[in-house]
This record gives structure tokens, sequence and C-alpha cells, in this order.
């Protein structure tokens, strides 16, 4: 399936890293219109106004496409073990893991290589981006894999427990 619709990017960041990012966007525009308070110490990077809150949006945007992107997982999941005959759901926390583990690599690359990126604005995630972009970007081809052949695998696993036990 197209290693899972290329890397599973959209699975990983859509909705929830979406509006995060789409807030990112917003707040720089303003900044670039003159909407800014004044007294407000701002990122010399990107001249975000509120960076703190940015951030936090993140981590919340993170587990919420979690919970998303797993439950999606697990519908398919549990469609195609009763396509194969499977009656009882097999334990697939592995997958879960994998799942949020994309999640938030995707999540990674993106705020460090978007330049209105609240996390722009530390000066160690600045300095060293491209090497932490690149090790997210590593991850999440390895874990597409991984979770890829860990899915097949327990699909097989479970099929194969299921017809010696008839």
């Amino acid at each position: 399936m197209i290693v899972r619709k290329y890397y599973a990017f959209v699975s990983s960041t859509v909705p929830c890293v979406g509006i995060c990012l789409l807030s990112w966007w917003v707040d720089r525009l303003l900044v670039e219109m003159g909407h800014r308070a004044s007294g407000v110490k701002l990122c010399t990077h990107n001249s975000l106004q509120y960076v703190q809150m940015h951030c936090c949006m993140t981590v919340v945007a993170v587990l919420c496409q979690s919970v998303w992107s797993v439950s999606v997982r697990h519908k398919q999941f549990v469609r195609e073990a009763i396509l194969l005959g499977i009656e009882e759901t097999p334990c697939a926390v592995h997958l879960y893991l994998l799942q949020i583990g994309l999640c938030v690599a995707w999540t990674v690359v993106v705020a460090c290589l978007i330049d209105v990126s609240p996390w722009l604005c530390y000066d160690w995630l600045l300095e060293s981006r491209g090497a932490i972009a690149a090790v997210a970007l590593a991850s999440v081809v390895a874990m597409v894999h991984l979770e890829q052949w860990l899915y097949n695998w327990t699909l097989r696993r479970v099929v194969m427990a299921t017809t010696f036990e008839i």
C-alpha cells in the first residue's frame, strides 16, 4: 500500500497537529501585520508572540493526534481480523506504540523544518535542527516498515493459531 500511503504522514498529523501548525502560521501572520502586544519579549528567530502557549499546544496536539491515529489503526486492525475470521482481537499494543511514535516523529520533523515553529525559539534546537529532523525522519522510515511487518506478523500468528484449533 505504497508504504502506508507515503510513510503515514497524513494519518500522523491530521487533524490535530495540522490545526496546531495552522495556529503557528496565523500567529506569525498577525505579528507581520503589526498585531503585537507592546512589551512582549519575542523570539528573535521567527517573531512568534505566544511561544510558550504554542509549545504547550503542540504537546496537547500530539497527544490528541496519537489517540486519534491509534483509534483509526485499531479499527483497521479489527476490520482485517474480522475479515480473516478471527473472533477475538489479538493484542496489538506494539502496533499502537509504533503509531504513537510515528505521531511524535512526524511532529518533530515538522517542528524542526518549518520556520514558524515555536520550538525554534530554543537555541539548542535551532542549532541542531537538521540533525534532529534527520534522526526523526530516519525513525519514521524504520517505524513504518517495522509497523507493517508487525501488523502482518500479528495477523498471521493469530490466523495460524485459530487454524490449528479447529
